[in-house]
């Protein structure tokens, strides 16, 4: 059974532009690397406005997440199920995976400059 609409939502809403920011800012740092000047090459104007907004929304929803993924684990056996035969297949739990984007980058949200 597909997981309902609005607890999608829930789960994946700032994911998408997370990603391909993400992708985008992996890009960039790249192209800083190669053409590092110890001297006037800094890294914290790659971090777009754009890439902290959407990082901020996903924060802000984390809570809302883990609420949900503990309503789903204590009352929705086929989620339980998916859920474990994931975890069988995959290096990382869903849990896990949800706490990547607030592990990646609260640690750094304050370093960096916003552009």
């Amino acid at each position: 059974m597909p997981i309902p609409t609005d607890d999608h939502r829930v789960l994946f809403f700032c994911l998408e532009p997370l990603l391909s920011l993400s992708t985008t800012l992996c890009l960039k740092v790249d192209v800083a690397i190669q053409t590092w000047d110890p001297g006037t090459s800094q890294i914290g104007s790659l971090f777009s406005k754009q890439l902290w907004h959407h990082y901020d929304e996903y924060y802000d929803n984390y809570r809302d997440i883990r609420m949900l993924l503990k309503e789903k684990r204590s009352t929705d056996p086929e989620f339980v199920q998916f859920c474990l035969l994931r975890r069988q297949s995959a290096s990382h739990s869903l849990d896990a995976l949800c706490l990547k984007p607030v592990k990646t980058f609260r640690p750094i949200r304050g370093h960096c400059s916003i552009s």
